[in-house]
């Protein structure tokens, strides 16, 4: 189950390759599900393929509900925070287009709150200041992208929401050690 286009991938990310689950843990209309994809696929009424993966999305849905309520404290922050949240308001525009030039006042204004208050209530709830989270959320998206296409250092900078391919070089060594190119080539070999 991949992310859409523009949707953070930071959960996804932070989920296993593979989830064990118990599933005498799990709710008993789960297993029930597992049941109805069954009998749709050995049926085959018509629309059978629709509700089985329908059906096969709902489950996969509440797997993941369920580890995210087993594991928090091993998943990101944002992860847990409460829709009303401010600091998930500003983190959720901030998801929406991680190539725009955010400021503070931006961010603020798309949560409906001060300068001030998001500052502290995002060191609060993140347990790191709210650019802190953008810029290492913004680094690892590209070095996704440095590993996973062939798009030139300078685009990716850009989609990542540095306007200068120079700045974001310094920024990427910040976080990961290396420049953007000697990533890829590490990637590559």
């Amino acid at each position: 189950m991949a992310p859409s286009k523009g949707v953070s991938t930071s959960l996804f990310d932070a989920l296993p390759d593979v989830l064990l689950l118990n599933f005498n843990e799990l709710p008993a209309w789960l297993c029930r599900a597992t049941d109805v994809i069954r009998e749709e696929l050995t049926c085959q009424r018509p629309g059978f393929r629709s509700v089985a993966v329908r059906q096969a999305e709902l489950i996969v849905i509440d797997i993941i509900r369920h580890y995210i309520a087993s594991h928090t404290p091993r998943l990101p922050a944002w992860v847990s925070l409460p829709d009303d949240s401010r600091v998930a308001m500003a983190l959720r525009e901030f998801h929406r287009d991680i190539s725009r030039p955010w400021t503070l006042e931006t961010l603020a204004s798309a949560a409906g709150t001060s300068r001030s208050r998001l500052i502290a209530a995002s060191q609060h709830e993140l347990g790191e200041g709210l650019f802190s989270y953008i810029t290492r959320f913004r680094m690892q998206e590209a070095a996704r992208l440095l590993a996973q296409t062939s798009q030139s250092v300078g685009r990716i900078a850009w989609q990542v929401g540095n306007q200068s391919e120079a700045a974001f070089s310094i920024a990427f060594k910040r976080q990961n050690g290396v420049q953007p190119r000697q990533f890829r080539s590490a990637g590559q070999r």
